[in-house]
């Protein structure tokens, strides 16, 4: 408070000094009173009682003078005749005021499989955005529409921390898919190989190790003979093993398009007010042909704790120019097996490579590799059936 309504220390010199500091402290408040010898002394008052203080001590016969000052009245005085500067100020108290009742940041949390963006879009279909206003007394409604709107999620719940809306989730539990028992299903080959094993958990099996088969060919039956029952059908369940042969071909061409930069950058910065991007400089218009863009988003902050309801974007365009590039056979050995390596993890992350073996061709515009791998995997694919007494379809 005694910054709001200033101080003002004061020192007196008289022949009775206490006269004068008595009369004060009957009219006005009076602080820190300190004599530093028997004709002089030193007090505060507030800087509204400056005046009168000033007064009363020449109407006694006093020398009077302002040993210091300090306050927001001093601020006022001093920078009265700088309107901008207080308009500016109660502009930025405005923002504060008007920010601290808006979402300026959604923070998602608890999800693994639902992406946040996913969440944020269903949000915002029903009002929570970054830019719209807080309020308390509809969260229970948007928490019920938020529900049948996103059946993967089971449980929400929003809490807002100043500007920031903190999404708590619950993602709905997955439970592992189980075969149906009702349904007919066999089980048949999804590639050509030669039967190692066969796991037959249910079903009847139609192959034997050491059996070629093809792709389509039934491996496990549902149908299955029993000496006490004869044939009964069940949906046939398990794994056949089998060594299979995979080819891949990655053609690398000899001459590369690359990028080639010139050094030439291009900035251009923006405000960004709830979601409106007001351009910062005039910049001269952007005249590359071919340019990588960068974008760079910095929030702002008052006395750097309070984030304010605008940030600034800083937009890079670096140009570059198309330039051919020669590839070497062992440059185009290392290209070609960084492709099979996510070709093989893609398509046969679940088999056991058992050999490989791989050879390069070179023609006049590009190497080809062609790589052969022997693998053993499960072949087994299940497949539902219809059966109407006289055939399967």
């Amino acid at each position: 408070m005694s910054f709001f309504t200033g101080d003002v220390t004061i020192r007196i010199c008289s022949s009775r000094p206490e006269a004068v500091i008595n009369k004060l402290r009957y009219d006005i408040p009076v602080r820190k009173i300190k004599k530093t010898d028997g004709k002089t002394a030193e007090f505060t008052v507030n800087s509204k009682d400056k005046r009168y203080a000033a007064e009363t001590s020449r109407a006694y016969g006093a020398d009077f003078c302002v040993v210091s000052e300090r306050g927001f009245p001093l601020l006022v005085s001093k920078y009265k005749k700088r309107t901008g500067m207080f308009i500016g100020l109660a502009a930025a108290m405005f923002l504060i005021f008007y920010s601290s009742g808006l979402i300026l940041e959604i923070s998602v949390e608890g999800n693994t499989y639902v992406s946040s963006s996913d969440i944020r879009k269903t949000l915002s279909s029903l009002g929570i955005t970054e830019g719209s206003r807080k309020n308390n007394e509809i969260l229970e409604h948007l928490y019920n529409s938020f529900l049948l709107a996103e059946d993967r999620i089971s449980w929400i719940s929003i809490n807002y921390d100043g500007t920031v809306a903190h999404v708590e989730v619950k993602e709905v539990q997955q439970v592992p898919k189980m075969l149906d028992r009702d349904k007919n299903i066999n089980i048949i080959a999804k590639c050509d190989g030669i039967v190692r094993r066969v796991d037959a958990l249910d079903g009847g099996k139609e192959v034997a190790p050491g059996e070629t088969v093809t792709k389509g060919q039934l491996l496990i039956s549902s149908f299955l003979e029993t000496r006490r029952t004869g044939t009964i059908m069940k949906a046939a369940r398990g794994s056949v093993w089998a060594s299979t042969v995979h080819n891949f071909e990655v053609t690398v061409p000899k001459i590369e398009t690359v990028k080639s930069y010139t050094g030439d950058v291009h900035t251009a910065k923006y405000l960004k007010v709830l979601g409106v991007k007001i351009p910062l400089s005039f910049a001269s218009p952007l005249h590359y042909s071919y340019f990588d863009k960068s974008f760079e988003e910095s929030p702002c902050f008052l006395l750097g704790r309070f984030k304010m309801p605008f940030s600034v974007i800083k937009e890079t365009d670096i140009e570059y120019k198309k330039a051919q590039e020669n590839i070497d056979a062992d440059r185009a050995a290392k290209i070609a097996a960084a492709e099979i390596a996510g070709r093989i993890e893609s398509e046969l992350s679940a088999a056991e490579i058992i050999e490989r073996a791989e050879r390069m061709e070179e023609t006049e515009e590009a190497y080809v590799f062609t790589y052969e791998l022997t693998c053993l995997e499960n072949i087994g694919e299940e497949v539902e059936f219809v059966f109407d007494g006289e055939g399967l379809t």
